[in-house]
């Protein structure tokens, strides 16, 4: 039987001798030709000089390792990047068994040719789909043929070394719009269970190829309450601003809000922490695309000033729309679901806690008059604490569309396309100045000493007195005040501000970076709020001591505890009787209560309750009892007969 198999073998691969010309091969062709001659020149080196053979798994193994390694531009194939993956065994063994038969002519192993064009790659379908998830869906006009120009310019515009290798077709493009509809049809007429399965079907098909090439950032509001550290009392509701990268799945920046509405110097923040990691939470650097949606923390100008110092892309999602930012919608829902409700907190007693405490998922009717409030029991800090080993936890566990960890897509993606993320690496401290966008209102005056005042501090530098000299040349002598500057600082940052002048002889801004006075040079980052004894409108969860990852959704905590929370009205003021002092004075029930309702300068003007009582129950025993309780019964029958005929 062995022999027999060897001899079938042999056969197979004898040159079968075909002088049919071949026509002129065209240029897809051509294309799927040079991708095939790598794997089998590869095949036919291994199977000649080491003996191997063609069809076994381990030869094949070592192929794919030996392509990679030889050929660089297959890896973007290996599933373990992003890519569909290299020929399956079986097909690599057919196209070897084509070229042996064929003479070894690189010819054969060209694709029938074939009157459409060519079906889009895994990287040419991925610029199509995040295009349209971008362009598309912000877009209010729906007309295929000026998207598609647009498409077309899309792809011209790209540096060369991510430009797509084919361009779709008019029709491809159109088809791709209509199945987007329908998604968008199929998902507004779901229910909650059937649009987390569509968002993930979204977000295999919007398939990224490398970290940072798209971030999607968002804001979620939490029916949650938390204690302050300081005073022990409840704090308003928490919101959550999160950022993620949409290739690895990895959280790159997460702040949390405690009573603000949606503002844009909470935004800013988000885009300030971008820049910071710590130890075990690793997602850092500027993204190529930001997707956000319309709401007033990111819709204005100061978002979009930044993005462009950035030197990135901001892209709007139209509202109601949350299909739109799959992939973070789809964080949002894992993290209610494995955070906030599945989290298991252990306490110092050893007492288990599912779920964060004091989280409410949804308010129904059932809950609706709970009070938030009063139900908090985890502190500021305990829940950042809590909330940075989740996310350290979900950064490290297998993916369940990548089957593999955040972490290892990251590490990947810096490793395999260097050139590519990490030219949107940058230092925070190297851009701090790039977050300068806020404008100090009013009149701002450059004194002589090169120093500028803002939120009671002063700021000053060599630069800022070159300014100061460089515009007194053209100052007027008869006006005598110091020239006017605008002012542009970071809330979230006090160490520096950035000052703009125009310099009259030469019609042009110039822009100075000033330092406070207040603040040594090497300060860590600190916001006027905290330089004032407030607490800063949104803080980040990075931390310095970052605990490795335990493998399990487990944290503890010291200690559960309750708000410093009443709802006893205010009283007036009035000191009340002791209850030794009334046990003296032999007070009744109704004496207490009537003593404790009288006002200070009512009780001054009566001699004592229990006086007042006693009169009045003496009062009552001389009258006798009152008239009513003389009466018959049937002059009690009358009257209610007669109260009830008015109604």
């Amino acid at each position: 039987m062995e022999e027999f198999k060897n001899k079938l073998q042999s056969s197979e691969l004898q040159p079968a001798l075909d002088f049919t010309p071949r026509p002129t091969l065209t240029e897809p062709q051509i294309r799927v030709r040079d991708l095939r001659v790598k794997y089998i020149h590869t095949l036919h080196q291994l199977v000649t000089e080491r003996g191997l053979n063609h069809t076994t798994l381990s030869t094949y193994n070592i192929l794919i390792k030996e392509v990679e390694k030889r050929h660089p531009d297959t890896q973007s194939a290996n599933p373990q990047l992003g890519g569909k993956g290299h020929p399956a065994r079986s097909t690599i063994s057919r196209w070897y068994k084509t070229w042996v038969q064929s003479l070894k002519d690189d010819d054969a192993l060209a694709s029938k040719a074939r009157d459409c064009k060519v079906r889009l790659d895994s990287y040419s379908e991925s610029v199509l789909l995040s295009f349209l998830s971008n362009t598309f869906n912000g877009s209010k006009s729906e007309q295929k043929r000026g998207h598609y120009t647009a498409y077309c310019e899309h792809i011209e515009r790209m540096p060369l070394e991510r430009r797509p290798s084919h361009i779709a077709s008019e029709r491809t493009f159109r088809r791709r719009i209509d199945e987007l509809k329908a998604f968008d049809h199929e998902y507004e007429s779901a229910n909650e269970a059937q649009r987390n399965q569509l968002l993930l079907t979204l977000t295999r098909k919007y398939r990224q190829n490398y970290a940072l090439q798209r971030v999607e950032m968002d804001r979620i509001t939490l029916n949650l309450c938390l204690i302050d550290d300081d005073t022990g009392k409840a704090t308003e509701k928490v919101s959550l601003l999160v950022a993620i990268d949409c290739y690895s799945r990895l959280p790159v920046s997460v702040v949390v809000e405690i009573g603000e509405a949606e503002n844009k110097e909470n935004v800013v923040n988000l885009f300030q922490n971008m820049l910071l990691k710590d130890s075990q939470l690793i997602g850092q650097g500027n993204a190529v695309n930001y997707v956000v949606d319309n709401g007033p923390g990111f819709n204005n100008n100061i978002v979009r000033e930044i993005v462009k110092r950035l030197k990135s892309s901001l892209i709007y999602t139209p509202a109601l729309k949350p299909q739109a930012k799959p992939f973070i919608e789809s964080f949002f829902s894992v993290m209610r679901k494995q955070f906030f409700k599945g989290w298991t907190i252990f306490d110092s007693d050893g007492q288990a806690h599912i779920g964060i405490p004091g989280y409410y998922a949804k308010r129904t009717a059932a809950d609706v008059g709970v009070n938030l409030q009063k139900e908090a029991r985890l502190t500021v800090s305990q829940f950042k604490d809590q909330l940075h080993r989740y996310l350290v936890e979900y950064s490290n566990r297998s993916h369940g569309q990548t089957n593999r960890s955040p972490t290892e897509m990251w590490n990947d993606s810096m490793h395999a396309h260097h050139h590519v993320s990490l030219q949107a690496l940058p230092d925070y401290e190297a851009m701090a100045p790039a977050f300068n966008v806020f404008v100090k209102q009013g009149s701002n005056r450059l004194d002589k000493r090169g120093s500028v005042r803002l939120h009671g501090h002063d700021f000053a530098s060599p630069d800022l007195k070159s300014l100061f000299q460089q515009i007194s040349l053209y100052k007027d002598k008869s006006n005598g005040k110091a020239p006017k500057v605008a002012v542009h600082y970071n809330p979230f940052d006090a160490r520096t501000v950035s000052v703009t002048a125009l310099i009259p002889g030469e019609n042009s801004h110039k822009e100075v970076l000033a330092y406070n006075r207040d603040l040594d040079p090497d300060a860590e980052r600190i916001s006027y709020e905290e330089l004032a004894g407030l607490k800063p409108k949104s803080i980040g969860i990075y931390s310095d001591y970052a605990e490795p990852p335990r493998g399990k959704l487990v944290g503890d905590v010291d200690k559960l505890r309750k708000p410093k929370y009443s709802n006893k009205s205010k009283r007036s003021g009035t000191k009340a009787a002791s209850f030794e002092e009334n046990n003296t004075r032999s007070l009744s029930a109704e004496a207490r209560v009537e003593q404790s309702h009288l006002s200070e300068s009512h009780s001054a003007s009566l001699p004592d309750a229990h006086t007042a009582l006693t009169q009045r129950e003496a009062q009552q025993a001389n009258e006798g009892p009152p008239s009513d309780w003389t009466q018959s019964k049937k002059t009690k029958k009358n009257r209610k007969r007669r109260d009830n005929s008015q109604w």
